[in-house]
């Protein structure tokens, strides 16, 4: 016999569409979730990775030179000759990397990417630059690319998060 369905019958359809409507609505907002950098953000973290490997070129040719007539010298040199470089292929590539990245919350992952990427691309440069040779010293270069790649995204996190927070995301 069918008689009326019972009204706890229709309880776990109700509760499944509520449950799917809420799950459906997190998941509207995570994928709506977007990274806002902004151009202060994005030159910050540019210029302190480009002035920190400049600052440790420097020093590192300081400590090997140990001579007076090069030494600290070599920092503006080393500021003039590679801001078109930084500029030019740095800049850009800080923009491709970020891009993707704008979806994921944890900024933490996002040093570690840009340490990675930085120093695999520099690496990858220097390698198609020497025909194919790799060398220590260009390994030592693209190590230290990817480590201020990772100190310039830090250094803007909470710029980053100040941004993201007024944007109310």
């Amino acid at each position: 016999m069918s008689g009326p369905a019972s009204s706890d019958s229709h309880q776990p359809d109700v509760a499944t569409a509520r449950a799917t409507a809420e799950q459906a609505a997190r998941w509207a907002k995570e994928d709506s979730f977007r990274m806002r950098y902004g151009a202060a953000a994005l030159l910050t973290g540019w210029f302190i990775t480009f002035f920190v490997f400049c600052l440790g070129l420097t020093v590192v040719t300081v400590l090997i030179w140990r001579d007076d007539s090069v030494g600290w010298n070599f920092l503006p040199i080393s500021l003039i000759y590679g801001f078109p470089v930084a500029a030019i292929v740095g800049l850009p590539l800080a923009v491709l990397v970020a891009w993707p990245l704008r979806r994921l919350p944890d900024q933490r992952i996002h040093v570690l990417i840009f340490g990675l990427v930085l120093g695999l691309v520099t690496a990858v440069l220097f390698v198609l630059l020497n025909q194919g040779r790799v060398e220590l010293g260009s390994g030592a270069v693209a190590v230290w690319v990817a480590v201020c790649g990772a100190l310039g995204r830090a250094s803007v996190i909470k710029m980053v998060t100040r941004r993201n927070r007024m944007a109310g995301q």
